[in-house]
C-alpha cells in the first residue's frame, strides 16, 4: 500500500522536525515522484548536519588547551599557523581516526566558512547549497580580500542551490577576475612564467606527457588543432576509436615525424598506418558516438535530425538536397559556414602546399565569447573560451585580434542580459587591434592570424545605441559596429516571424538552416537538460516536436541537446515540451518536472574591487634547471599549505576537446 508523505515535506525547513518526519517513512510503500521529493529532503537535512559537524570542528579551535578538562574557556583570538604543535586539527584527527591532511583539511574549512563566509555557512546550515557548493565558495575565494568574498558570497548565494557545481565555479571565477582583473592578470602571469612540460611512466608501464600552466589561448588553439586533425580522419575512413587517434595525433605532432608535411599528407599517414579499433563489449555503446565530447554529429556541427543515433544522414527517400541543406543557407551564410565534410573526403589522399603554407594554414582557431566593450578598452571583464572556462580580459583581446579570419558573431542583449538578436558582421577593426582596447598588441606579422574557430561579440542594446550615435569614440572597431548596429535597425523593421533574426528558414525543411542554427546556439548556450554544460555548439539541434510528428524547424520548436541528453528523450522515457523559445519543461519518467531556460548572454558583473597592495609575483617553481624532462609532479606536502585543498574536479565538467 503506498504511503503518502507528510503535508508540507517539500518546504519543510532542515532541523529536528524534518529529520523525524523522514524516519517514519517506508521508502518501498513510496511512489516514485514522492521518493524525489524525499531525496530533496534528505539532501537539504545531510547539508544541515554536515554544516553542524564543520561549526563543532571551528569550535574546538577556539578551546584554550590550557583550561581545566571540565571548564568551558575560550580563546581571545585563533593561535597562528607557525606556531608549534598548537592546532585543533590533531585533536580532530585523534577524535575521529582521520588522517592528519583529512583533518587540517576539514579543520581550516570549517574555519574558513564560520570565520570568513559565514553567509555561505548559513545557506550549508539551511540546506539552500549542498557541502560541495560551499567548498567552492572557500576554495576560489582562497586568494580574495574578504570585501571581494564577500561580494561574491553575495551576488551568487540566492542562486547557487539550482546551479550545478561546474556552473557555480565558472560564476564564482567569472566574478573574482572581475573583481579584481589586475590580480588575475598578475597570478596569470606569473603562471605562465612557470610554464613546463613533463613526462613520467605510469603504473602500468605506459606514459604521460603533458604541458602545464601554458598559455590559455595558444593551449585552446594546439588542442583545437588536434581535434580537427582527428575529425578529418574520421571523415575520411579512420577506424579508430577517437580518444587514441588523438593520442596519435598528438604523439606525432611532437616527435617530428610530421615535419613539412600538410594538412592532408599527415591525415593520409593516419589511414595508412590506421587499425581496427578493438570490438566493444556487446550492449555497450561505442566511445565514438560523439566525436567531440556529448553531442557532436558526425561532421562535428550540431544535427537537426530527430534520431540523436543518425546523424546528419537524410531520411530514407527524402530530398537529396537535405544533406546539404543541413550545411546551411549557402546564400545567406556563405562565407561563415563552409562544408568541409566533402572537402575532407576529396582531399585526403592529395599531397600538400609548400610546408611554409601548410604551416600557416594549419593554425585551427577556437570559439571565444567577449564583451564588446572589453574590445573597445572601456573594462576589463574577463572573456570566456567555451570548453575551458572564464580567461582574462587580456587573453580574450589577444585571441580575438589572432582570430580576424574567424566567424565573428554578435550577441545584442537587453537590460537582463538576455538576446534581442543574434547574427554575424564580416567587418573587422580596421587596424592592429593592439592599437586600441586594452592595450595587447597584435601577433607579429611573422604568422598569419589563425583561420576558423568563433568570436562572440556581447553588447548591451543601450551600449549599441551609445556607439552609433558617437562614431567618432570607436577607433578602428568604426566599421564593425556601424555593421551590427545597421543590422539591428533593420531586425525591427522585419516580419513578426523573423524578429529574433532566424533568417528565411523554411518551417517545412527537414533540416534547420544556418541562420536559424546559429541563433539557437547563441540563444541557448549549453544543451537544453537541466545543469548539462555541453556547448550548444557541439549538441545535435533537435526538433522539440519531432519533424516525424509534424514538428516545424522554427526557433520555437528547435533546441540544442547533447547526445546523451537527446537519447534521454527518445529512448529514456523523458517527454520535452517548449512552451515558449528556449524555455524547455522535462518531464521525468517518475512524472517529475524539471524547467531550463536561456541563461543570460551577459550578467551585470560588478565594479573592481581590487586590493589595497600587491605582492611582488612569486618566482618561477618548476624543478631544477638541469633535471631532465622526464619529471613526475611531486606528491602534496603532507600537512598541505594553509589554503583549502583543492576539491576533486567535477565530472559534469565538459572536456576542453
Amino acid at each position: 500500500m503506498r504511503q503518502l508523505l507528510p503535508e508540507g515535506l517539500a518546504e519543510m525547513a532542515p532541523g529536528p522536525h524534518l529529520d523525524a518526519a523522514l524516519a517514519g517513512l517506508d521508502l518501498r510503500a513510496l511512489a516514485g515522484s514522492d521518493l524525489v521529493e524525499m531525496l530533496q529532503a534528505r539532501a537539504r537535512q545531510l547539508a544541515h548536519e554536515q554544516a553542524q559537524l564543520l561549526a563543532v570542528m571551528a569550535e574546538i579551535g577556539w578551546c584554550d588547551p590550557n583550561a581545566e578538562p571540565d571548564e568551558a574557556a575560550r580563546l581571545a583570538q585563533l593561535p597562528r599557523e607557525d606556531e608549534p604543535l598548537v592546532s585543533a586539527s590533531d585533536e580532530i584527527r585523534a577524535a575521529l581516526a582521520w588522517t592528519r591532511n583529512a583533518a587540517y583539511r576539514e579543520y581550516h574549512f570549517a574555519q574558513s566558512l564560520l570565520g570568513r563566509l559565514p553567509a555561505v555557512f548559513t545557506a550549508l546550515d539551511t540546506g539552500q547549497i549542498c557541502r560541495s557548493k560551499a567548498w567552492l565558495f572557500t576554495e576560489l575565494c582562497a586568494e580574495l580580500t574578504e570585501a571581494q568574498a564577500q561580494t561574491v558570497a553575495e551576488r551568487l548565494l540566492p542562486h547557487a542551490g539550482r546551479l550545478t557545481t561546474g556552473e557555480l565555479a565558472a560564476r564564482i571565477k567569472k566574478l573574482a577576475m572581475a573583481l579584481d582583473p589586475e590580480w588575475a592578470a598578475r597570478r596569470y602571469a606569473a603562471a605562465v612564467r612557470d610554464r613546463d612540460v613533463i613526462g613520467y611512466l605510469d603504473e602500468d608501464g605506459t606514459a604521460t606527457v603533458t604541458g602545464r600552466r601554458l598559455p590559455a589561448e595558444q593551449a585552446a588553439a594546439a588542442c583545437a588543432r588536434i581535434e580537427d586533425l582527428a575529425k578529418a580522419a574520421k571523415r575520411a575512413g579512420h577506424p579508430g576509436r577517437i580518444g587514441p587517434l588523438r593520442a596519435d595525433i598528438y604523439i606525432g605532432l611532437l616527435d617530428g615525424r610530421w615535419t613539412r608535411h600538410s594538412r592532408d599528407e599527415i591525415i593520409t599517414d593516419l589511414l595508412t598506418q590506421a587499425t581496427p579499433p578493438d570490438q566493444p563489449t556487446p550492449g555497450q555503446p561505442t566511445p565514438d558516438d560523439s566525436l567531440v565530447g556529448e553531442g557532436a554529429s558526425a561532421n562535428g556541427a550540431p544535427t537537426t535530425n530527430d534520431d540523436p543515433k543518425a546523424g546528419d544522414a537524410p531520411e530514407a527517400g527524402s530530398d537529396p538536397g537535405a544533406a546539404r541543406a543541413a550545411s546551411g543557407d549557402a546564400a545567406t551564410d556563405a562565407a561563415a559556414e563552409t562544408d568541409t565534410l566533402a572537402e575532407d573526403a576529396a582531399t585526403a589522399g592529395k599531397a600538400g602546399e609548400s610546408a611554409r603554407s601548410c604551416a600557416l594554414d594549419d593554425r585551427v582557431g577556437v570559439e571565444l565569447r567577449v564583451g564588446l566593450s572589453t574590445l573597445l578598452g572601456r573594462d576589463r571583464h574577463p572573456g570566456e573560451i567555451p570548453g575551458w572556462g572564464t580567461v582574462t580580459a587580456e587573453t580574450a583581446f589577444a585571441l580575438a585580434a589572432a582570430q580576424h579570419r574567424a566567424e565573428w558573431r554578435y550577441a545584442i542583449t537587453d537590460s537582463e542580459g538576455r538576446l534581442i538578436l543574434g547574427g554575424i558582421t564580416r567587418r573587422r577593426p580596421s587596424a592592429p587591434a593592439g592599437d586600441s582596447g586594452i592595450g595587447v598588441r597584435r601577433p607579429s606579422t611573422d604568422r598569419e592570424p589563425i583561420q576558423g574557430g568563433i568570436v562572440e561579440l556581447h553588447i548591451p542594446a543601450t551600449l549599441l545605441t551609445q556607439l552609433a550615435a558617437h562614431p567618432e569614440t570607436c577607433g578602428p572597431w568604426t566599421a564593425v559596429v556601424g555593421d551590427i548596429a545597421t543590422q539591428y535597425r533593420t531586425s525591427t523593421t522585419d516580419a513578426p516571424d523573423d524578429a529574433g533574426g532566424t533568417g528565411k528558414q523554411d518551417p517545412f525543411a527537414r533540416f534547420a538552416g544556418a541562420v536559424l542554427r546559429r541563433h539557437v546556439q547563441i540563444r541557448d548556450r549549453t544543451c537544453g537538460y537541466p545543469g548539462c554544460r555541453c556547448s550548444a555548439r557541439h549538441a545535435d539541434l533537435d526538433h522539440t516536436l519531432d519533424h516525424g510528428r509534424g514538428g516545424v524547424t522554427t526557433e520555437a520548436n528547435s533546441g540544442p541537446l547533447c547526445r546523451h541528453d537527446h537519447l534521454l528523450k527518445h529512448e529514456g522515457g523523458w517527454r520535452l515540451r517548449q512552451p515558449e523559445p528556449g524555455h524547455f519543461v522535462w518531464t521525468s519518467p517518475l512524472g517529475r518536472v524539471y524547467h531550463t531556460r536561456p541563461q543570460p548572454i551577459t550578467t551585470d558583473l560588478p565594479d573592481p574591487l581590487p586590493r589595497s597592495e600587491y605582492l611582488d609575483a612569486q618566482p618561477p617553481t618548476t624543478h631544477d634547471e638541469h633535471e631532465p624532462i622526464f619529471y613526475r609532479p611531486p606528491p602534496r606536502p603532507d600537512p598541505p599549505p594553509a589554503s583549502v585543498p583543492t576539491p576533486p574536479g567535477d565530472p559534469d565538467e565538459p572536456a576542453p576537446f
